[in-house]
């Protein structure tokens, strides 16, 4: 994603969050969804910046609105719906999730049921 400028900032991420803190990097990152057993190393890299070092931080905002609005109405590629901008998707979720509550698996409602009567209390409000 991105040809050389996504290789790049690829490349970067990496180094900061792998290799500077002495994670895995790499073909060395464990993948903990096919490997259950062996130790991640995961590797973390957190920036923080004062956009108001930079300048207005509600121009900033403005302009960064912006931005996710021209990228939001962009034509979407065939078979998407829409272009998101990340944090979209759970942003609606959660919206949804306040308005009709949270999605439970009748499985899950079973198996809740089944704890509360285990330590006789009531069952969860469901």
């Amino acid at each position: 994603m991105g040809g050389h400028k996504g290789y790049g900032l690829a490349l970067l991420i990496g180094l900061l969050a792998g290799t500077l803190n002495g994670a895995a990097f790499g073909t060395d990152v464990i993948d903990f969804n096919a490997d259950f057993r062996s130790e991640t190393n995961t590797g973390h890299s957190v920036v923080a910046l004062d956009v108001a070092s930079f300048g207005d931080a509600s121009s900033f905002m403005a302009r960064v609105d912006a931005v996710c609005s021209v990228i939001q109405h962009s034509a979407p590629l065939p078979g998407a719906e829409s272009v998101r901008i990340p944090g979209d998707r759970s942003a609606t979720r959660m919206s949804e999730s306040y308005r009709h509550g949270i999605a439970v698996r009748p499985e899950l409602v079973v198996e809740l049921n089944g704890i509360a009567d285990q330590l006789n209390v009531p069952a969860p409000r469901i």
